[in-house]
């Protein structure tokens, strides 16, 4: 849980991509599964209450069988089409739940330690003067973590196993407030704004 609400867990596995002729969730990493270890991590990470796997259709009984004995419970779906169906297809089948995780089964690098420690975060473009644009990053710590150049470089590790290099952030910040409008959407253009020390413009709707 977090701050009293529910949260659900999504592993998207649903995917036919293989690894030297295995199909990559079924792929044994350290004696587990790609999948079992994903769900794993979530699971230990004390803050996701159930867990959706997402995975082939056909699959399902093989993926609750291999999930089996996690510390919080677990149902497989089949999976859609293409990444985004497989997803919705796990938002389907959690329900009504306040949060969600969502993770790709076939890059099981994320660590629980990771999980517990991102409350929220936005990522924005600047001008790089040799890319063109660089992805800079913020991050809100739940309570009880601090900030660290240990845990800047795991998010930066996590985000290229999930995104592909291209999507490393070229700088973390580690913030205590995200700018945010009073409906709770993060004003990116205010972080932008003053990451490059330009006025912020009209803030009439910023969260107090």
């Amino acid at each position: 849980m977090i701050g009293g609400e529910r949260v659900g867990g999504i592993l998207a596995a649903g995917g036919a991509g293989v690894r030297a002729g295995v199909a990559k969730q079924w792929a044994t990493l350290g004696g587990e599964t790609v999948l079992r270890r994903a769900a794993r991590v979530l699971a230990e990470s004390g803050v996701v209450d159930e867990i959706v796997a997402v995975v082939p259709a056909g699959e399902e009984s093989r993926g609750e069988a291999d999930l089996q004995g996690l510390s919080v419970p677990v149902r497989a779906v089949a999976g859609g089409a293409t990444r985004a169906d497989s997803v919705r297809a796990g938002l389907d089948a959690l329900g009504e739940i306040a949060l969600v995780v969502v993770h790709d089964a076939a890059r099981p690098f994320a660590t629980a330690e990771l999980t517990r420690a991102v409350a929220e975060a936005a990522a924005i473009g600047l001008p790089h003067e040799i890319k063109g644009q660089a992805i800079h990053a913020f991050v809100l710590l739940r309570h009880g973590h601090s900030p660290s150049k240990e845990l800047e470089e795991e998010l930066r590790q996590h985000v290229g196993h999930e995104m592909g290099p291209i999507a490393k952030p070229e700088d973390i910040k580690f913030l205590d407030k995200l700018p945010k409008t009073r409906s709770g959407k993060i004003m990116r253009r205010v972080l932008k704004a003053r990451a490059q020390g330009l006025p912020e413009g009209d803030i009439s709707t910023l969260e107090e």
